[in-house]
């Protein structure tokens, strides 16, 4: 802790910034959300489901919808500027040869149109409890709540509605982005070119800092612990219980 606590005195407001905007876990700054399967809803009124009663909790299909599968849907309710990093499917398969599950991303517009489509995995071959964990890194989808939305999907194929695959739920690992930085600068002596410049911005926008007065940030003066602790308080959301 000494080390640390120099480091934030001698590097000022820059490094507490990077430190609390980019790095929010140990798990390299990944955030994951989990879904339960009651939080997905049927896409089509037409179809049945019913609860698994089998120490495999979980859902599935008692009845088709128009073309003969059901269909699962959630939004994904992320903070707005968030990564999305990975998405995992838990389900339980019990005969791989009668049926499966098809699982997917979609990322929609406002009206509902779908505007890009990532499959997650097909039909499932192996017998058991398992999970599915798709790398998003590829995609560079990030949350947009304003124009878009991100809804995963799951459709169970199984012609006899019999259990045989049940959806267990999902989990969304994401990770939080510094915001655009704007193209004028907040403070006068933190120029667009500084290093520290979306940073410091971003502490400005969220109401972390007012800086230190006269229109300045002082970005080379030194930092108590008093205002170490009114930062970090404020960016994380410190409350007294």
């Amino acid at each position: 802790m000494r080390a640390v606590r120099t480091g934030l005195l001698s590097a000022g407001l820059v490094f507490v910034a990077s430190l609390c905007l980019a790095s929010p876990l140990a798990d390299g700054g990944i955030l994951h959300k989990t879904i339960g399967y009651t939080e997905f809803l049927p896409l089509e009124s037409s179809v049945g489901y019913a609860r698994s009663s089998t120490a495999n909790d979980g859902r599935y299909a008692t009845s088709g919808g128009s073309d003969g599968s059901g269909t699962l849907a959630v939004t994904l309710d992320l903070p707005s500027g968030a990564l999305v990093k990975s998405v995992e499917f838990d389900f339980c398969a019990n005969n791989p040869g009668n049926g499966g599950f098809t699982l997917q991303l979609a990322a929609e517009d406002k009206s509902g149109v779908t505007t890009q489509l990532i499959p997650m995995m097909g039909i499932v071959g192996t017998v058991g409890c398992q999970n599915v964990v798709k790398n998003m890194d590829p995609f560079g989808l990030t949350v947009d709540n304003g124009a878009s939305r991100l809804v995963l999907q799951v459709q169970i194929v199984n012609g006899a509605f019999d259990g045989t695959f049940t959806f267990s739920g999902a989990v969304v690992g994401y990770q939080l982005q510094v915001s655009p930085a704007p193209e004028t600068a907040t403070f006068n002596d933190v120029p667009t070119d500084d290093p520290g410049f979306p940073f410091i911005e971003a502490f400005a926008a969220s109401g972390i800092t007012q800086g230190c007065g006269g229109g300045n940030y002082c970005p080379d003066a030194a930092v108590t612990r008093r205002q170490i602790a009114v930062f970090f308080a404020k960016a994380l959301g410190l409350a007294y219980r």
